[in-house]
């Protein structure tokens, strides 16, 4: 693992830093009292950047921001809580509901962005937020933005007794299903399998006495080499990559360095594929959608994060090019604040988004990870850390 340093220097560093402060400026500028509370496209996301750049900039104003934006979105979670009657009733995805909201408020707590208790904010939504968990799972729907290892992801992160147990739960329901379910076709993280191989390592990780998830790993082992094989390498072609942590093959790259599940010399010939293939495509095509989901920026940040797990240098030059090439591509002049930003692909409206997933403050989140010696703990909700 290589220690996280700066990936941008110089003139291009002086870029991204004047970029990240425009970032902040335009997003404290706009009124998002209306804007959905999520963690992926609302304000828990746009809080999670704000804090982020407070600790990284030192501007106590934008602390001040932050902290009116998660507050609210504490709020709003857990006012319905008297309507709810089923696990159905709760907004639990982790892109636009509970399940994600919890992970942001977690997150801030474990780091010390904020002060007190988890428990105080989510001890009660917990029981609902477990019970569609299992619910999701019941219904064959793991996926991870939209479905149970979203939820699980956040139930990783917790202390208490009754995550734990519910994780228990999901593993050995899970470990019911493993024969009966078909084969996947797709181990994308954010809507495939990946995210639940992914789900699996961090509750292996944490509870090792959870006897079934080394036997679960084994499974999906043997089903992500035999994908990778016969399927993968044999299909991918630079037209049908859409650069960035959506696309399959990074993910699969990704899902097969962090879980360990694949030997070394089928990984290092992935890894050769998938930069081949990407540069080829990149270089076939001059524009991109931005934001974390998809993208130059998007791309660049797994890169980064490739990089320091693996210390494949090519993965960093790589990366550091994509930046750069990022940073020339901000085009849509904004009027309210006369700099000029990018637009991006939200729920398939395309504008100038503030969100975390598909807009400025995912940008601006990765844009703090290259010229930061923070290690961006943040990017958990890409289950990259």
């Amino acid at each position: 693992m290589i220690q996280w340093t700066p990936i941008l220097t110089d003139a291009v560093r002086d870029n991204a830093c004047r970029k990240i402060d425009e970032i902040a400026e335009v997003i404290a500028a706009r009124n998002l009292q209306h804007n959905t509370y999520g963690l992926m496209a609302g304000n828990t996301g746009i809080a999670l950047f704000l804090y982020h750049y407070w600790q990284w900039s030192g501007r106590e104003e934008y602390y001040d921001k932050a902290s009116e934006l998660i507050l609210d979105s504490i709020d709003r979670m857990t006012i319905p809580l008297s309507s709810y009657t089923t696990p159905l009733s709760i907004a639990s995805s982790f892109y636009a509901g509970i399940g994600g909201v919890g992970l942001g408020i977690n997150h801030l707590f474990t780091h010390e962005f904020i002060e007190g208790e988890i428990g105080d904010s989510m001890g009660t939504v917990d029981p609902w937020l477990y019970r569609r968990m299992i619910y999701d799972l019941e219904q064959s729907e793991p996926g991870f933005l939209q479905g149970a290892s979203g939820i699980g992801l956040y139930a990783v992160g917790r202390d208490d007794r009754l995550s734990k147990e519910y994780l228990r739960r999901f593993v050995a329901e899970l470990y019911g299903k493993m024969r009966s379910e078909p084969q996947p076709t797709d181990y994308s993280v954010g809507c495939g399998i990946g995210g639940l191989i992914l789900l699996l390592v961090k509750i292996g990780a944490k509870h090792a006495d959870i006897q079934e998830v080394p036997v679960l790993l084994n499974y999906f082992g043997e089903q992500l080499v035999s994908y990778i094989q016969n399927v993968l390498l044999q299909k991918i072609v630079p037209e049908q990559i859409e650069p960035g942590w959506k696309d399959e093959v990074l993910s699969v790259l990704w899902v097969s360095l962090y879980s360990r599940l694949i030997d070394r010399k089928l990984c290092d010939i992935l890894m050769a594929r998938t930069i081949d293939i990407y540069r080829e495509r990149i270089s076939a095509s001059g524009s991109f959608d931005a934001g974390l989901s998809g993208g130059l920026i998007s791309t660049a940040h797994c890169m980064n994060r490739i990089y320091r797990f693996t210390g494949n240098v090519e993965y960093c030059e790589f990366a550091r090019m994509l930046y750069e090439k990022e940073l020339d591509s901000a085009a849509f002049d904004d009027s309210s604040s006369g700099y000029r930003m990018w637009l991006t692909d939200a729920d398939g409206l395309y504008g100038l988004h503030m969100g975390l997933l598909e807009g400025l403050s995912g940008i601006g989140l990765a844009l703090i990870a290259a010229v930061s010696e923070r290690e961006p703990y943040w990017d958990e909700c890409l289950m990259m850390s």
